[in-house]
């Protein structure tokens, strides 16, 4: 005959406590390692435009970018990879524009993935008389690793050179000839 271990109320209350304590422990753990990563890629997209285009440190590309980082703008592929894409980006602002600033309007992190809508405001010098510019977009920054490895951004390029005084003509129509 089998004998029946008897266990006290005590023993099964204790050994529920620390079931839930560890299930909870192991839950929090998940999430703030989630929450952690995302702020970590929202602290890596805030050091691309504060101190990489709005400061002009080039040095920063080095230190965000994947070695095998893409940027696409408006959908168009860069030719370059690397952050020498980041450098050559800054290098242009410089150049082009004076009084340069990026201003963040919403940052959102989900994932390895943050996306940014911005405006742009500048004084433009590269087409003679320097006028001011704003432009507004969006970016979205996919992570791997740790740091950025793929850039998609959209603006308003219309708009943008309409403030340089571009005109856009359409092509003169072919039909009827």
């Amino acid at each position: 005959m089998e004998r029946m271990v008897q266990t006290s109320p005590k023993v099964v209350l204790l050994t529920v406590w620390i079931v839930f304590a560890v299930f909870i422990v192991t839950l929090h753990l998940g999430c703030a390692n989630r929450f952690s990563r995302g702020h970590d890629h929202k602290r890596l997209v805030r050091l691309y435009f504060e101190e990489g285009i709005n400061q002009g440190n080039v040095n920063v590309a080095d230190e965000i970018l994947a070695s095998n980082f893409v940027k696409y703008n408006n959908g168009a592929k860069s030719e370059e990879v690397g952050p020498d894409v980041l450098k050559q980006a800054i290098t242009s602002h410089i150049t082009n524009n004076t009084e340069y600033k990026f201003h963040i309007e919403d940052l959102l992190a989900e994932g390895d993935k943050v996306a940014v809508r911005w405006q742009w405001r500048s004084i433009n010098v590269k087409y003679g008389k320097p006028k001011e510019v704003i432009s507004q977009g969006i970016s979205i920054f996919y992570f791997e690793d740790g740091k950025i490895e793929e850039l998609w951004q959209a603006f308003d390029v219309w708009s943008f050179n309409k403030q340089l005084g571009f005109e856009h003509i359409p092509p003169a129509s072919t039909e009827g000839n």
